[in-house]
């Protein structure tokens, strides 16, 4: 059986396997047991499954008992869920691989049935295996960079940089369609990072994009997302710009510095080189590598919106279904 946390017993579940599994958010969670996970997942269920959720498995198979659970919850940057929390490890029940298989597999159905279209997880290194073989694929891979006290000083001025707003939308999915490989924004999704909303979305973390202009044009974006004590960054400078990107860094975490208070985590895509050169300057330190892995659910596609007649049409300009209702019918021979 599979499902979501429901009861004190699936809680008893999650507390005897939590210390067999893997966390998948290891610097920004700081601790955070899969339990105390759990306890707000059976509160907040069903109204905010699409948003954070526990699903728990206890089956017999062969005889023998497989135990394990999931942990996911929306993810703030990306178009779907992020895996935060999946046990058993491989390491430690060698049927780990098939339990992962069957909650997957739930997941996905159960997710995409609530409109989720993909589940993402951030595979340390050494894990990526376990996951293909569960129905992930690789599309890219980001190093961490931390700095767990004050910025240093001599930071550049944190002035230039405006709040992210609806009539500035447009030019940030301009920067990322720039920044970003084709390959990635297909696995990530084609709009692009994900909006905010929601209560759901406040109760998972804090985010806030801000965009700097040089001459009229976006060149850089930084994105902040607050989840308690850390504070998580993504910062994109665009190619034309990229010898800005010391300056551009440091005056983005002087911006950060006036708002949250550290430690912060600069997650960078292996493809900037650029900006770890420019965060390492800064004295940030790298602390691992994850590889970005997506899987597709089940979900619906949208129905396509009925076509419209008004004014002036031809048969050219209608789907092949309809044109043969309008089409005049061919003369007959005459005999």
């Amino acid at each position: 059986m599979i499902r979501p946390v429901a009861t004190p017993l699936d809680l008893l579940l999650v507390r005897s396997a939590q210390d067999k599994g893997i966390a998948l958010e290891p610097l920004e969670a700081l601790g955070a047991k899969a339990l105390n996970r759990a306890l707000v997942d059976l509160v907040i269920f069903p109204v905010g499954e699409a948003a954070r959720v526990t699903y728990v498995m206890h089956e017999v198979l062969d005889g023998e008992t497989l135990r394990g659970f999931v942990q996911m919850q929306r993810d703030l940057e990306r178009d779907g869920v992020q895996v935060t929390f999946v046990a058993p490890a491989p390491e430690q029940s060698e049927r780990a691989l098939l339990a992962w298989e069957r909650l997957f597999d739930y997941a996905g159905l159960r997710l995409g049935s609530l409109g989720v279209r993909r589940i993402f997880v951030d595979a340390p290194q050494g894990t990526e295996e376990h996951f293909r073989r569960t129905g992930f694929t690789l599309y890219a891979q980001e190093d961490a960079f931390v700095l767990e006290g004050n910025p240093p000083d001599g930071l550049p001025s944190a002035e230039g940089w405006e709040p992210l707003g609806e009539q500035n939308r447009w030019e940030l999915q301009r920067l990322y369609s720039i920044t970003t490989p084709g390959p990635v924004q297909q696995a990530e999704s084609p709009e692009g990072p994900a909006q905010n909303g929601g209560f759901f979305s406040r109760l998972l973390g804090r985010r806030e994009d801000w965009l700097f202009r040089s001459k009229g044009q976006v060149i850089a974006l930084v994105r902040a997302v607050n989840k308690g004590s850390v504070t998580r960054l993504r910062l994109l400078v665009h190619p034309d710009y990229a010898s800005r990107s010391e300056e551009l860094a440091g005056s983005a975490l002087a911006l950060m510095h006036e708002r949250y208070p550290p430690p912060y985590v600069v997650r960078v895509r292996t493809y900037q080189g650029h900006l770890e050169r420019a965060l390492s300057a800064w004295g940030l330190v790298p602390r691992g590598r994850v590889s970005l892995m997506v899987r597709r659910t089940l979900a619906p596609e949208k129905a396509a919106e009925p076509v419209r007649l008004v004014g002036n049409f031809s048969a050219k300009t209608l789907p092949g279904n309809l044109c043969s209702r309008f089409r005049k019918p061919a003369k007959r021979p005459m005999h």
